[in-house]
């Protein structure tokens, strides 16, 4: 998430919040956004921790380190969540939202920001242990529905225990409500009081507008919402009290902000205004979308310290991520404690973001940050960056800095569309945290069947390398699921020890939505690393057999990458121009609707805009279809997949709503134009500066290069 997420609490110990993430809205606009977690029914049974991998390999466990590793179909996962209607999207965002009912089990939650006739959207949540196989959405545990069509419900979801009475509190947006005006957005929270109650007395449906308390953006098109973090009571050793951390990547002619709020105690009013917030970080130019990706990393200097860090994938057209320290006073981004700037323009760096765990093992949480269109591993081939804790570092550096590069395979990809930690920390079983990086337009499974990677963390990861050497590859299930368009650490959901990562697919199966949990599979012999809290909370010390060392997921100079293809032929078509292309709208809700705005498999995508930067299409048919010419990066938008984007009568969704952010530099599987001045976004009109999963990112639901009524500036898939 997108994605984007907080601690929370699994059995009294604490589990991040949710991104994307995005849209969260790795969903909508997002490509981060996203986190959506399957619980295990009760009576599911414990999946058998065999001695083979799920290709049939024996796998040597005389180190201690063979964890979840190998290539891997999602169609093996454990347990799969279906969308139940075409154009649901479900998965768009996946959340370890932790132990929300108080039952000593993890429980998870996934967003379906179209769910509904007119995209009122819905975020279904499950209570662990999660049933194994195959899990309709209509029979989730309980079901928080959109408060009015066309509200994009559920595009990010987070959790963290804001009151202090011990319980996890549930987060969830909607960043085109028309609460102040149309597309303004707004943010429920639900008190975990408030949840348990409504579990007790049989409850399985509850509209957003009974939500506890109410967060509300100030402006029409401000799309506050389109990213949530939070950091509760229990992340607290270093003295920063909770709070919710709010992106609004639409405000002020989109040069975006965060708003954070704070003295959540159970007694405060039930509606805030944005205006009524504690602090409020304004993006540092007209364009930026600062907000588009927000995380609250814990434990992030050596004081213990928790800092907030911001995306603004449109920054000077490179992108870049603001790290803030002093949380207490608003103040421009530019003013930042440190800046993370993109390596190339183009590259929509910021995209996503999230706190990483403890990669290092040095006690300080890690941030790692999504460029889906850097042209590392070929064009919009997408990379992730590692920032290991510094606390001395202030100023501004560039991501070609950073103490480890994780690029995509092939050209198209679209890597760090979502970015998360790993199954509470380490699910490669090494005594290190874990990375996972979603690549929604990858094709090992399909054209844009999409994947998620997980890096073990350790001495390996450093430099730079590429992401065919990762641990473990979770890809897709056919083409254009978009798979990887969103991922989540799912904490033990499955109820065997093990801990368990979520992926999300909002394109499978006509875009009815996917969601999945893979388990960890770590040897009973294994001392697992406790890292349950990653983002708000200080890291416990794991546990490593003496006679143990972590193994290095990579080996980059004896062994080269493979390439699952050749990025000639993955190369995105050119997106179109959107000034003098309309994209075809798949839905249009209530005029609030993104147009999706590529076709990909067997029609041409249309052009999508090409703002002066590059935004990731989704690349059409890499495999046996010529790739047309990519644009040069100063036009390209990244095409997102899954990102509130609406799919087209193709089997790529589009966002291109008019209401959505137009940018159509970033990912397609995203907003590709950043929400539109419309009220209702269209697939289209989301970001398309940012990666879309199509040829440019450009999930037309997801905002667009220029937000006009939903952020089309994400990348569109």
């Amino acid at each position: 998430m997108e994605r984007s997420k907080q601690t929370n609490k699994d059995g009294g110990r604490t589990v991040p919040g949710t991104v994307r993430s995005v849209l969260v809205v790795g969903l909508v606009f997002l490509t981060a956004f996203g986190m959506v977690l399957m619980p295990m029914a009760a009576g599911g049974s414990s999946p058998d921790v065999s001695q083979t991998s799920w290709d049939g390999q024996s796998q040597d466990r005389s180190d201690q380190t063979s964890g979840l590793e190998g290539d891997r179909s999602l169609s093996e996962a454990r347990t799969t969540v279906h969308g139940t209607n075409g154009n649901d999207s479900l998965g768009e965002t996946v959340a370890g939202v932790g132990d929300l009912f108080d039952d000593g089990t993890a429980d998870v939650a996934v967003g379906a920001p179209h769910a509904g006739d007119d995209r009122a959207g819905a975020v279904y949540l499950f209570f662990g242990p999660v049933d194994e196989g195959d899990v309709d959405a209509n029979n989730a545990d309980l079901t928080l529905a959109g408060e009015a069509d066309g509200d994009w419900a559920g595009t990010d979801v987070d959790a963290a225990d804001l009151t202090g009475d011990g319980m996890q509190d549930l987060l969830v947006s909607a960043p085109l409500s028309d609460a102040n005006g149309a597309s303004s957005g707004a943010v429920y929270i639900f008190y975990g009081v408030d949840l348990q109650q409504y579990a007790a007395d049989g409850t399985t449906e509850i509209s957003l507008a009974d939500a506890s308390v109410t967060l509300a953006g100030d402006s029409p098109q401000d799309w506050f919402g389109m990213a949530v973090s939070a950091h509760g009571h229990d992340d607290t050793a270093d003295g920063e009290g909770p709070f919710v951390a709010v992106g609004a990547p639409g405000v002020d002619d989109e040069a975006g902000a965060a708003y954070v709020f704070s003295g959540f105690d159970g007694d405060v009013a039930v509606n805030v205004n944005a205006g009524d917030a504690d602090a409020v970080y304004t993006g540092a130019a007209q364009g930026d979308q600062a907000g588009w990706s927000v995380a609250a990393v814990a434990n992030h200097t050596d004081d213990g310290e928790v800092v907030l860090a911001v995306g603004a994938p449109f920054h000077a057209d490179a992108g870049a991520a603001y790290v803030l320290t002093d949380l207490n006073q608003g103040s421009s981004l530019e003013n930042a404690h440190l800046t993370l700037t993109g390596e190339a323009d183009g590259d929509r760096a910021g995209w996503a973001l999230d706190a990483a765990g403890d990669v290092d093992h040095d006690d300080r949480y890690d941030l790692v940050i999504g460029a889906p269109l850097n042209d590392r591993g070929g064009v919009d081939a997408g990379a992730a960056y590692v920032h290991l804790a510094q606390s001395h570092q202030t100023g501004t550096m560039s991501l070609s800095e950073a103490d480890a590069t994780l690029s995509g395979e092939a050209a198209g990809d679209q890597a760090g569309y979502s970015v998360s930690a790993a199954g509470s920390g380490d699910v490669i079983c090494n005594g290190y945290d874990d990375i996972l990086v979603g690549a929604p337009l990858h094709d090992q499974g399909g054209v844009d069947a999409g994947a998620a990677y997980v890096v073990a963390g350790g001495d390996g990861l450093e430099g730079d390398s590429s992401l065919s050497s990762a641990q473990a590859k979770l890809y897709g299930e056919s083409d254009a699921d978009h798979a990887g368009h969103s991922v989540d650490d799912a904490y033990d959901v499955t109820g065997n020890g093990d801990k368990d990562v979520l992926v999300g697919a909002p394109n499978h199966d006509d875009a009815h939505g996917a969601a999945y949990i893979v388990e960890g599979e770590c040897p009973d012999d294994t001392v697992p690393k406790e890292t349950e809290e990653r983002k708000d909370k200080e890291p416990e010390e794991t546990e490593e057999p003496d006679d143990k060392e972590p193994e290095e997921t990579e080996e980059r100079e004896d062994k080269e990458p493979e390439e699952t293809e050749e990025p000639d032929d993955k190369e995105p078509e050119e997106t179109e121009e959107r000034e003098d292309k309309e994209p075809e709208e798949t839905e249009e809700p209530d005029d609030k609707e993104p147009e999706e705005t590529e076709e990909r498999k067997d029609e041409e995508t249309e052009k999508t805009e090409e703002p002066d930067d590059k935004e990731p299409e989704e690349t059409e048919e890499r495999k046996d279809k010529e790739s047309e010419e990519t644009e040069e990066s100063d036009d390209k938008e990244p095409t997102v997949v899954g990102e509130l984007e609406e799919p087209d009568e193709t089997d790529t969704p589009i966002e291109t709503e008019t209401d959505t952010p137009a940018e159509t530099d970033t990912p397609t599987d995203t907003p590709t134009d950043t929400p539109t001045d419309t009220d209702t976004p269209t697939e289209a009109d989301t970001p398309t500066d940012t990666p879309t999963v199509t040829d440019t990112p450009t999930e037309t639901d997801t905002p667009t290069d220029t937000p006009t009524d939903t952020p089309t500036d994400t990348p569109t898939e």
